[in-house]
């Protein structure tokens, strides 16, 4: 969990060293699992130098299959499937209110204003629902939090949303 939260954080660190612009990039997911997953791979090849110091053949090739298993993209289809679940089901846990709110705004990209509009509300209550429940998923979700923050425009894809 710690190698992975660093990893993500470095991945972070490296945008902000290089000025990235995020806004540029087409399809900002893609490039940031692509970072994610290179600096995975670096770690790993890492890991196997390190390893060939050791003795210890069974972490090698755990090591080596965990290599392979991120270089074969097939593992993006199940990754993502597993993260979709993992999210809907996050959302879904959210107060039926507060889910409708977030859902407008975070995954239909309207503004709270218009949310306001729509629902009768003030655009500060709007605001407040957001608030709240990227709260209660940052709580229930621990690191997946920021999984949801990279891929949330994967919810695109659900109906009921």
């Amino acid at each position: 969990m710690d190698i992975a939260e660093d990893l993500v954080q470095d991945v972070f660190l490296k945008i902000l060293e290089q000025n990235v612009d995020l806004s540029e990039c087409k399809n900002t997911e893609s490039f940031l699992y692509t970072m994610l997953k290179n600096k995975c791979i670096d770690y790993i090849k890492h890991k196997l130098v390190e390893s060939s110091h050791v003795q210890d053949v069974a972490d090698l090739n755990y090591l080596k299959a965990s290599q392979y298993a991120l270089e074969d993209e097939s593992i993006q289809f199940i990754v993502d499937n597993e993260m979709r679940k993992i999210l809907k089901d996050a959302v879904n846990s959210l107060p039926p209110g507060t889910r409708e709110i977030f859902v407008m705004n975070k995954l239909r990209g309207k503004s709270h204003k218009e949310i306001a509009d729509v629902l009768g509300l003030t655009a500060r209550q709007i605001q407040y629902q957001v608030f709240k429940a990227i709260s209660i998923l940052k709580d229930r979700m621990n690191y997946f939090y920021i999984i949801l923050l990279i891929c949330l425009p994967l919810f695109n894809v659900f109906p009921n949303f």
